[in-house]
Parts: structure tokens; sequence; C-alpha cells
């Protein structure tokens, strides 16, 4: 799934998120099906409050962007 442009736009929407959060990534692969991140999260920020705002932003932006994915998920 995560192929191409969608790989792309995935990485820069993660990092767009995590700025807004002011978390530092230290390393991160987006791979055909898994997306993997190590993150230094602020002190006033969990990494579960985090996650939940990745996926959901990420996922949101992907199938507005790429109307084909709302087929599959």
């Amino acid at each position: 799934m995560l192929n191409d442009d969608v790989a792309l736009r995935t990485r820069s929407l993660i990092r767009e998120i995590c700025a807004i959060h002011e978390a530092k990534i230290n390393h991160g692969v987006v791979a055909p099906d898994y997306v993997q991140i190590e993150v230094v999260c602020p002190s006033t920020l969990t990494p579960a409050a985090l996650v939940n705002d990745l996926k959901e932003r990420t996922l949101s932006a992907l199938q507005e962007q790429f109307p084909d994915l709302q087929q599959q998920y």
C-alpha cells in the first residue's frame, strides 16, 4: 500500500505532525506494509497520544488525497 506517492506523502505527514507536537524523529522507515518510527516526545505528550494523532491524521489525509485507499480500508 505504501508505495511511491503514498509513501512520500506519509513521510511528509508524519514529519508535519511530529513538528506540531514538537516531537523529534530519531529514525523512521516507511515500508510497503508498515511504518516504523523512533520518536522523542516532549514531557507534555504521551507516546499513545502521539501515535493516535499520527494514525488519525495520516489516514484521513491519505484517504482524501488517494481515494483508491478508501475502497481498500
